[in-house]
């Protein structure tokens, strides 16, 4: 009879620890208080409302194009991140506001079953209309800005071929970079129209590429950053 109390009473405790263990365990987004969607309180709601469709819209697009009905505010886009059994999402962000202008630069990190991905986001709004706008809106002479542009794209280039070089050679001490091992870096700003920040004094453009560094465990690649003083004679009044 003795036995078949305790029996009882471990059968019991396996059921009430297995249950929790799987409770527990079912719960793969670990990120969940990790989402730092930007919270703008504007004053004017409908510039606001403006800018966040955009975000959501942009997320919605990368990360919930096979749902039926996409999320509408900034609300359901945290639930989503946060119910998502699949992934573990971390989102940060960057907030820079001028007279004229609202930038925002959203980081997502993500943990899935086939590894880990990271990446951004950068958007730049007019702070008067919520529209999103392009580098070559605040430039009054494409061209010479161009100039600039691919001069200082030039040496970051040779920049990075150096630094990945480098990472080469400690598998092989004579390896030397050749354009096979990173064929998209030339054309890492080939969009660079909209993938761009603005800060106080300064603005930056940001590459989207991520191979070979993702690969070889490197950090991601660097914005080029113009001082507005280098550009101030280039530039819309409305953006020195």
């Amino acid at each position: 009879m003795k036995s078949i109390s305790l029996y009882i009473l471990f059968l019991f405790l396996t059921i009430v620890l297995t249950s929790s263990f799987t409770k527990n365990h079912n719960i793969l987004n670990t990120f969940s208080d990790e989402i730092n969607f930007p919270l703008l309180n504007l004053k004017n709601k409908k510039v606001e409302d403006k800018i966040y469709k955009c975000l959501i819209d942009s997320i919605n697009n990368h990360f919930f194009f096979e749902d039926i009905i996409p999320a509408k505010n900034r609300k359901e886009i945290i639930d989503r991140f946060k119910s998502d059994k699949e992934a573990s999402f971390y989102l940060t962000h960057k907030l820079s506001l001028s007279k004229n202008t609202i930038s925002i630069n959203l980081h997502y990190e993500i943990a899935h079953s086939n590894g880990y991905d990271s990446w951004g986001e950068q958007f730049v709004f007019n702070a008067k209309t919520g529209e999103r706008i392009s580098i070559k809106e605040i430039i009054t002479k494409q061209n010479e800005f161009e100039t600039i542009f691919k001069s200082k794209q030039n040496k970051y280039i040779e920049k990075s071929k150096l630094e990945i070089e480098e990472i080469l050679k400690l598998d092989d001490p004579n390896a030397k970079y050749e354009e096979t091992n990173n064929p998209q870096l030339e054309y890492c700003f080939s969009d660079y129209e909209y993938n761009f920040e603005i800060e106080k004094d300064s603005f930056f453009i940001y590459p989207h590429c991520g191979f070979p560094r993702v690969i070889r465990n490197m950090e991601p690649y660097e914005p080029i950053k113009f001082s507005k003083k280098e550009l101030n004679h280039i530039l819309k009044k409305e953006y020195k």
